[in-house]
C-alpha cells in the first residue's frame, strides 16, 4: 500500500509521511541557528538598539515627584499633571519604600498614561529620590512637584515658553493658590518676579515655590544637584542657580499649594528656618546689596501693578518687592551699616502709605521682640 502509494504520488506521500518526522528537528535546528547567530552577533544587535532607542526624540520636559506615604492626595496630583494643556513629557513618580497604597495607586494610574514612570526604591530620604529622579530623567528640562500638590493647567506651557525664549533663563518659578488639607482656598504666595529683584530676594528668603518650579537640567546637574540640606534643600539649590543664569518667577498662581500638618514644611518649620537664615547670609555675602534708589523702586512698582492676569495679583506682588527691600534695610542696620540701611529704608518708605506701614509695622515688631528677653529678667527680678 505504501509503495504503491510512493509510485503514484511520491511527492504527495513525502508531504504526509516524511513532514510529521522530519519538523521537530528542522524546527530545532532553526531555532539554534537563531540563538547562536544572536549571541555570535549581540554586539552588533545591541549597537542597533541603542541606535533605535536614540532615535526616539527624547520628551522636552521630565516632571519628577517624590512621594512617600502620600496616598490621601497623590491621584489628585497626577492627574493635575496629566491634565496639562503641554504633553511634550515623561512623568517620573520616585516611590521612597511607601508603607501605604501610594504604590498601587500610581501602577494604576500608570495604566492609563504611558508618560508615568514608576521608580521604587528603598526609604532614602527626599534629597536622594529628587537627585535620583533628575539623574533618570531625558528632558531637557526638569519640573518638580510634590505629592500633595496641584498645577494648574497652564503651567508647564507658560513657563516652558518663557525658557525657549530666554536662552539665558535657567530657573521659572510662579505664584501659588493655597490650600488647606481639606483642598479649600485659603489665600495666595507671591514672590517677586523679575531677575535682578529675585536676587536680592534671595538674601532675605527663598523666592521659590518648590512645586513651581521648572528648570534646565544641565544646570542642575552643574551646580551639583540637591545637597544634603532637608528641608531647605530648594532654597540651598536656587540660589546656586543664580550663579549660572538668570531667574523669573510667573506674576500669578500656576498651582495649588497645600498646607497640611503632615507636610515636611509643618513639621520641621524651626529646622528650615535655620537653614534658611544661613543661606540668606551666605547670598547677602555673595551679592553684597546696595541701597535701592527711590527712582528704581518706582520703576519697578509700575511693573508690577502691570499683573497680566488682574491688578489684585500687581498689588501683591508689588508688596512682595516693598517686603524685600524694607527687610534688607533692616539687615544693613544689623550688620551695622547704619547709615545705608536708614538710607534704603527712607528711599521704601517715601515710596507711599502702604509701604511706610509696612516699615513702620516691621520696625515695631522688631522692638517687641529684643525687648521681650529684657521684660522676662524684669519679671523674674521682681
Amino acid at each position: 500500500m505504501i509503495i504503491a502509494l510512493v509510485f503514484f504520488d511520491g511527492v504527495c506521500l513525502t508531504r504526509i509521511v516524511l513532514f510529521p518526522l522530519f519538523y521537530p528537528i528542522s524546527l530545532s535546528i532553526t531555532v539554534n541557528r537563531w540563538v547562536f547567530n544572536i549571541f555570535a552577533n549581540k554586539d552588533a544587535i545591541i549597537s542597533r538598539m541603542k541606535a533605535q532607542k536614540s532615535q526616539v526624540k527624547p520628551p522636552l520636559v521630565s516632571i519628577i515627584t517624590a512621594t512617600y506615604n502620600d496616598e490621601t492626595y497623590i491621584e489628585s496630583s497626577i492627574r493635575s499633571v496629566l491634565s496639562q494643556d503641554f504633553t511634550d513629557f515623561e512623568y517620573l513618580i520616585i516611590n521612597d519604600g511607601s508603607t501605604d497604597n501610594t504604590k498601587k495607586i500610581v501602577q494604576r494610574l500608570q495604566k492609563e498614561d504611558d508618560r508615568i514612570r514608576l521608580i521604587n526604591q528603598k526609604n532614602s530620604g527626599l534629597v536622594a529620590s529628587l537627585n535620583h529622579g533628575i539623574t533618570e530623567a531625558r528632558g531637557t528640562y526638569i519640573a518638580r512637584i510634590d505629592g500633595d500638590d496641584e498645577w494648574l493647567p497652564h503651567k508647564l506651557r507658560t513657563q516652558v515658553a518663557m525658557l525657549e525664549a530666554n536662552k539665558n533663563l535657567v530657573l521659572v518659578g510662579g505664584g501659588a493658590e493655597i490650600m488647606n488639607q481639606d483642598s479649600v482656598p485659603t489665600g495666595f504666595i507671591f514672590n517677586v518676579a523679575r531677575n535682578e529683584d529675585i536676587r536680592l530676594g534671595l538674601c532675605i528668603f527663598n523666592q521659590f515655590c518648590h512645586s513651581s518650579v521648572i528648570y534646565r537640567r544641565q544646570t542642575a546637574l552643574d551646580a551639583g544637584l540637591y545637597p544634603d540640606t532637608c528641608p531647605a534643600e530648594d532654597y540651598d539649590l536656587f540660589s546656586k542657580f543664580a550663579e549660572h543664569g538668570e531667574l523669573a518667577n510667573v506674576p500669578y498662581p500656576i498651582f495649588r499649594y497645600r498646607i497640611s500638618d503632615g507636610s515636611i514644611s509643618a513639621r520641621r518649620r524651626d529646622e528650615q528656618n535655620n537653614l534658611a537664615k544661613k543661606f540668606s547670609h551666605r547670598n547677602w555675602d555673595n551679592i553684597q546689596p546696595t541701597v535701592t534708589s527711590r527712582a528704581d523702586i518706582k520703576r519697578a512698582f509700575a511693573y508690577y501693578l502691570k499683573n497680566p492676569i488682574n491688578h489684585d495679583f500687581g498689588i501683591s506682588h508689588k508688596h512682595a518687592y516693598t517686603f524685600v527691600l524694607m527687610r534688607i534695610g533692616y539687615r544693613m542696620l544689623q550688620k551695622g551699616k547704619i547709615s545705608k540701611g536708614l538710607h534704603q529704608l527712607w528711599n521704601v518708605a517715601s515710596t507711599g502709605r502702604t509701604a511706610a506701614k509696612i516699615v513702620v509695622k516691621w520696625g515695631l515688631d522688631i522692638i517687641k521682640i529684643k525687648l521681650q528677653p529684657s521684660r522676662r529678667k524684669a519679671k523674674t527680678a521682681v
